[in-house]
């Protein structure tokens, strides 16, 4: 548009400098007596639709370049590899001692995508939310991004409609349960993240999906009731433990 704009000015002086200064300029006389003033007219009318049609095109060529980046990103999404992951907890035990509860966290991931995932890595981990930190959204994504591709364990394909099967071992150790809550102004909530991380095969960029959930007891009556976790109670070292869910905070990039 600055384009046109000036443009315009440039044809407006032209053509007000013929018409006051052409005829009463011994200088304008001897140039309109050489040149043809029709025809340098015509010529500077034509420059400036040529330069009006380039502005164009270009503006033209950027739409489409910018189409075409939008076009290759959902044909990306559209082909890429995306995982999901389901948690549940097994092999519960205390130690002789209770002072320790040692589980395994299994994760089901499943390839929603059109493309398989290699180099798949699943990891957990336990944590603590509190009214000071308060954002389990903020635990699962510094978890996530601190981890690399192959960091440890054994990495694997999962394909679609073919899910993948993972275990890691974690524990709940009561003395830093204590300290936690201690620390943290008398709240301390047990939170499991767990992290996948893979590369799509198809266009080879590595991505992270990742859950966190509240860990609390598992009563023998299952009435739907959060139990939080507290080693001062009677439930420590006698209840197992559960996921709660649905996950408290989702990841996918």
């Amino acid at each position: 548009m600055g384009v046109i704009v000036t443009l315009g000015a440039v044809i407006l002086l032209f053509i007000s400098y013929e018409i006051f200064l052409g005829n009463r300029s011994d200088f304008a006389s001897k140039f309109w007596g050489i040149v043809d003033p029709k025809a340098t007219l015509a010529t500077w009318i034509g420059t400036g639709f040529s330069i009006v049609a380039a502005y164009i095109l270009w503006r033209t060529l950027r739409a489409t370049q910018a189409m075409s980046e939008v076009t290759r990103e959902i044909g990306s999404s559209q082909s890429r590899a995306w995982l999901s992951v389901e948690v549940s907890l097994e092999r519960q035990e205390w130690q002789q001692d209770h002072s320790r509860m040692y589980f395994t966290c299994q994760m089901l991931v499943e390839n929603h995508g059109h493309s398989p995932a290699i180099e798949v890595s699943a990891f957990a981990a336990v944590s603590f939310w509190n009214d000071i930190n308060g954002d389990v959204n903020a635990i699962l994504r510094k978890y996530c991004s601190e981890l690399n591709l192959g960091s440890f364990g054994t990495s694997e394909c999962v394909f679609p409609a073919s899910p993948g099967r993972f275990g890691h071992g974690l524990s709940l150790d009561r003395d830093q349960l204590l300290a936690e809550k201690n620390l943290k102004g008398g709240v301390a909530l047990p939170v499991l993240a767990v992290c996948i991380l893979y590369k799509c095969l198809h266009t080879g960029e590595t991505h992270r999906a990742g859950s966190a959930f509240l860990i609390g007891h598992a009563p023998e009556v299952d009435n739907g009731t959060f139990l939080p976790i507290d080693p001062d109670t009677d439930r420590w070292g006698k209840e197992l433990i559960r996921l709660i869910v649905p996950a408290f905070a989702t990841l996918v990039v």
